[in-house]
C-alpha cells in the first residue's frame, strides 16, 4: 500500500490488482475493507428476503462477478488501539449519527460514550485529531473505501457500461444492507435539508467530497456509454445524479422498513427494481 502523505486530502483508488490505495489522513495506518459488526443484534423489523430467482439475469451475473473486487477484512494497526476499542468508538459514532444527535459532537464527548480505558481514550486521541477525523474513519470502512474500489474497477471493466452501472448499484444497495439504519443516516445527510442545517459543516463537507467523486465517475461511465452508443444523448453529469441519487433513496428506505414490510415488498426484489429501472433509463 502507497504512504500516505500529510499534506494531501484523502485519495481512494483501486490498482490493477484490487489493491485499495488510500493516502492523506495524517497519523493513521488504514487497511480498508474492515467489516466491524456495527448492526445492532436482532432486526425484527427488516423485511423479508426474496426467493431466489430460477434464472438470473446476465447483468446479475456481472454484480455476482464483482464480488471478488472486494477487499476482506484486515486488522486495523492502529498503535496502542485495540480493535474491540475501535469497535466500541466507531458503535458510539453510528450512535450519534443515527440519532442525528449533533450536540456536543467533539472527539471528546464520543469517547466518553465509547467507554473506553484511559490508555485506549489517549490512543484515540493520538490517531484521531477530532470527532470528524473518527466519523471520516468510520464511513470509509463502513461504505466507501469498497465503494470507491468498486466504481475504480467499473472504469476498466470489459462488460457493456449498463452491466457495469447495475452491477455497481446491486453492490452499493447490498452494502448499504448491513447496516440499514447507518445507510439511512447517510443518506439523510445527502439529502435532508433540515438535518444538514444542524450538522457540523466539517462532516458535511467530507460526505460531499467524496458523493462527488463518486458522480463523476458514474459520469465518466455514462459519457463512455454514450460514446459507444450505448447510452442516452445528455449532460453525463445530471444523468449521474439522477442514478446516484435514485440509489440513495432506496438506502434511505431501508431505514424504514415497515414501509416495504406493509406493502409486501421483497428488499432483494425492490433493489433489483430500482437498478432495472434507472439503468433502462439510462439505454438508448
Amino acid at each position: 500500500m502507497k504512504k500516505r502523505t500529510q499534506d494531501r486530502e484523502t485519495v481512494l483508488a483501486a490498482d490493477q490488482t484490487g489493491e485499495l490505495i488510500v493516502e492523506g489522513v495524517p497519523g493513521l495506518t488504514r487497511i480498508l475493507g474492515q467489516n466491524f459488526d456495527l448492526t445492532p443484534a436482532a432486526e425484527p423489523n427488516r423485511a423479508p428476503t426474496a426467493p431466489q430467482r430460477a434464472s438470473e439475469p446476465l447483468w446479475l451475473k456481472a454484480y455476482q462477478a464483482s464480488q471478488s473486487y472486494e477487499q476482506l477484512a484486515a486488522e486495523a494497526k492502529l498503535e496502542g488501539l485495540s480493535i474491540l476499542s475501535l469497535q466500541q468508538a466507531f458503535t458510539a459514532v453510528r450512535g450519534r449519527l443515527v440519532r442525528a444527535d449533533f450536540e456536543d459532537f467533539t472527539l471528546e464527548s464520543i469517547i466518553r460514550d465509547a467507554d473506553v480505558s484511559e490508555g485506549e481514550a489517549d490512543a484515540l486521541r493520538g490517531h484521531f485529531k477530532d470527532a470528524i477525523e473518527l466519523t471520516n474513519e468510520l464511513l470509509l470502512r463502513y461504505w466507501y473505501s469498497a465503494l470507491f474500489a468498486d466504481l475504480s474497477k467499473a472504469a476498466v471493466d470489459g462488460a457493456s457500461v449498463a452491466d457495469r452501472i447495475t452491477a455497481l448499484g446491486l453492490r452499493h444497495m447490498e452494502r448499504a444492507r448491513q447496516d440499514p439504519e447507518l445507510g439511512k443516516a447517510v443518506a439523510d445527510l445527502l439529502f435532508r435539508t433540515e438535518l444538514r442545517a444542524r450538522a457540523p459543516r466539517d462532516l458535511l463537507a467530507r460526505l460531499d467530497t467524496f458523493n462527488t467523486r463518486a458522480t463523476k465517475t458514474i459520469a465518466g461511465l455514462i459519457a463512455e456509454g454514450q460514446m459507444l452508443n450505448q447510452i442516452r444523448e445528455g449532460d453525463p453529469a445530471q444523468l449521474a445524479m439522477v442514478t446516484f441519487t435514485s440509489y440513495f433513496g432506496f438506502v434511505s428506505l431501508l431505514g424504514n422498513p415497515q414501509i416495504l414490510v406493509s406493502k409486501g415488498i421483497y428488499l432483494d426484489e425492490m433493489a433489483r427494481r430500482v437498478v432495472e429501472v434507472t439503468v433502462e433509463g439510462l439505454k438508448i
